[in-house]
């Protein structure tokens, strides 16, 4: 076992980037960190002293400041010491003892939050969200904050086999859902892989198992052709006169975990393809190099990404191209320069080196990270809503967008063109009212797709629709965006708030069929009347809420759905009106018992009538309010079942063939 005088001289022997004086600061901190932990241990039963020397040391090793080795070492002081920020501050200045604060596990709120009433108790997820609170508003005002503690997750990860099984199944969930997520936005590529394949190990401990045998298998049956592959792509730039540094590429078992759980284990199995990255000496080779590949080679058709005018997050460039190689192997290239492929490895670590003077090249610009941006206007006083937000704005799927322009818009994955406004600015949101793609009119919650270009057409007058509020219609995809159009609802008067709640409210009593009056229905919701009509007007009660809320009052069993349930739609008469609702069904995963149509020709017309098999209350309210917005529906409510069994059913049998039924 490593002791602590040990850590400690590993420690100093990888600060000599850093000038005597601030070698000094960090001996004073770690002397500092050491005497306030005293004698406390970890749950291997090291010292507990141990754990800030390796982040301290992982952070040197990437040859950061001062203040973040310093604030490594002292990075649980302040919560498990009783160090006091004043104190802190005292002796080694305000710039790290903010660090230490931002990174402080357990902020005042989350206190606050403890000391709530019994009868209200915080859980875990309250207390996740609000520990997130100050760790994220410190992170938007410095990044090392974060850079911090993500190296202080990786190494609770790396040790973490001391901890009880559930806690770890506990902590392994956490990084899977929030810090793996944040490493690749942040482009910290190494640390995201690492910290993935720790919790996956945790999380799926024998498919994790099974992946890596056949990962194993599959180096050894390929490796004659990669070496193959390498000899002939090394004569082909030779002869081209294009310098360059060629490697095979490992994939990272947690990547392939990732297909397996999107595509199956069939298609992992049968893949048998090549990976290989080159290194060229600037922009210009890279396309050079990409050139003399594809003379080499057939390319894909639609596998040729250029990352280098296009990065991703300003952090990841690089070419990427698929072609057919040696004996008909499927050979992925990514083609970069070195400076490249740091930058897409370490990401904000890139940054902060050039900042801190230790990497030599002109000055950068700190990173435009929109989505920091956007984590300021997260709702910090309610912590399960921040939590809700905060990984939707982390989501690792991402598309790019054009505008008219030509402006690339980053936005996650099944975005619509109204998420695709408010990105631009909250006022075009505000006025969208249609999108063409692709100069193509299209809905405005149809999900884009990554190279589409979007013009927005505004209405003179500013305000959203109120169907976007509707999740069940699926105008937006991105909490974001949700909120905004919250709030722009809450800003109106509230007498039109009370007028546009209560309308709405009349029109679900009309969908479900419900006799009852609205201030019954507001009773049985614990509100006012007035307050009910309000909170549906601002939007805090969506209508599918409203919905199933109301239709679980009209069965009396809002837990336990009716074995059928009848909707009925009333339509102008047009083709496939009867395909795209039973579609509409479909798509909630619900059985659909039986489907009746009648035309009425002399109206023109249309009733068709919907029997569900024992849904669950919030899919029907969904489907109902999906059906509505068809083309040429007028109105979709509830009618009573009338489900009969099938009289003298008899099964329809195939006859025997003989071969001379066969012509």
């Amino acid at each position: 076992m490593e002791t602590i005088a040990q850590a400690y001289e590993t420690l100093a022997t990888r600060l000599d980037h850093l000038s005597a004086e601030e070698r000094e600061t960090i001996a004073r901190a770690f002397a500092y960190a050491h005497e306030s932990h005293g004698d406390q241990r970890r749950k291997s039963g090291v010292p507990y002293i141990l754990h800030p020397l390796a982040i301290a040391e992982m952070l040197a090793e990437l040859q950061l400041d001062m203040p973040i080795i310093a604030a490594a070492l002292l990075h649980d002081v302040l919560e498990d010491t009783p160090v006091t920020y004043e104190e802190m501050e005292e002796r080694f200045g305000r710039e790290v003892a903010q660090l230490v604060l931002g990174v402080t596990k357990m902020s005042e709120q989350v206190r606050v939050l403890a000391r709530t009433p019994p009868q209200n108790p915080i859980s875990y997820e309250e207390r996740q969200a609000a520990s997130l609170v100050n760790l994220f508003l410190a992170m938007a005002e410095d990044l090392r904050v974060i850079v911090i503690k993500l190296m202080d997750r990786l190494h609770n990860m790396q040790t973490i086999e001391h901890v009880k099984p559930a806690k770890q199944r506990q902590k392994a969930r956490e990084t899977q859902e929030l810090f793996v997520p944040v490493a690749a936005r942040l482009g910290m590529r190494k640390v995201q892989h690492e910290l993935d394949h720790l919790s996956l190990r945790i999380l799926e401990p024998e498919t994790f198992a099974e992946i890596e045998e056949m990962m194993l298998a599959r180096t050894r049956l390929l490796n004659r052709d990669l070496q193959d592959t390498l000899k002939h792509l090394r004569h082909k730039l030779e002869a081209d006169g294009v310098p360059s540094t060629i490697t095979s590429v490992t994939e990272p078992l947690s990547r392939l975990y990732h297909h397996v759980r999107a595509h199956g284990w069939e298609s992992a199995r049968s893949y048998d393809g090549l990976r290989i990255q080159i290194l060229a000496d600037s922009p210009a080779a890279c396309y050079a190099v990409m050139g003399s590949v594809h003379e080499l080679w057939t390319p894909v058709p639609g596998q040729i990404v250029d990352f280098i005018a296009a990065p991703q997050e300003g952090f990841y460039r690089a070419l990427h191209t698929v072609v057919i190689g040696l004996r008909g192997h499927p050979l992925e290239v990514q083609i970069r320069t070195p400076e490249m492929q740091h930058w897409g490895n370490y990401g904000v670590v890139a940054y902060l080196q050039q900042t801190s003077g230790s990497q030599a090249g002109e000055n950068r610009q700190p990173p435009k990270l929109s989505w920091l941006t956007h984590l300021q206007d997260l709702p910090y006083d309610d912590p399960e809503a921040f939590l809700s937000l905060f990984k939707s704005e982390i989501t690792p799927a991402r598309i790019r967008v054009f505008t008219p322009k030509g402006d690339m818009v980053e936005l996650a994955a099944g975005s619509t063109p109204v998420d695709f406004a408010y990105a631009i600015h909250t006022e075009i949101g505000d006025r969208c009212r249609r999108a063409l793609v692709n100069n193509v009119h299209v809905p405005l919650n149809r999900p884009l797709r990554s190279g589409d270009q979007i013009e927005i057409v505004k209405a003179l007058s500013a305000g959203p629709d109120r169907r976007w509020l509707d999740e069940d219609l699926g105008y937006t995809r991105n909490p974001y965006t949700l909120r905004h159009i919250r709030r722009w609802f809450a800003r109106q008067p509230q007498e039109v708030l009370l007028n546009q709640g209560r309308a709405l409210c009349e029109d679900e009593l009309r969908r479900w069929d419900f006799q009852k009056s609205l201030d019954w229905v507001a009773r049985k919701r614990g509100l006012p009347e007035e307050q009910f009509y309000l909170r549906v007007g601002r939007g805090e009660i969506t209508p599918g809420e409203l919905g199933t809320f109301i239709l679980g009052l009209k069965l009396d069993s809002p837990e336990t759905p009716p074995a059928f349930l009848t909707l009925e739609i009333q339509s102008m008469d047009r083709p496939y009106l009867l395909r795209d609702a039973c579609q509409i069904v479909a798509e909630d995963d619900v059985n659909l018992h039986s489907a009746w149509a009648r035309a009425m020709e002399e109206t023109r017309l249309a009733v068709v009538q919907l029997t569900l098999t024992a849904p669950p209350l919030r899919k029907v309210v969904r489907i109902a309010h999906r059906l509505e917005q068809m083309m040429s529906v007028l109105q979709v409510q509830l009618c009573p079942t009338e489900v009969e069994p099938i009289a003298d059913f008899h099964p329809f049998i195939m006859p025997k063939l003989v071969s001379t039924d066969i012509v």
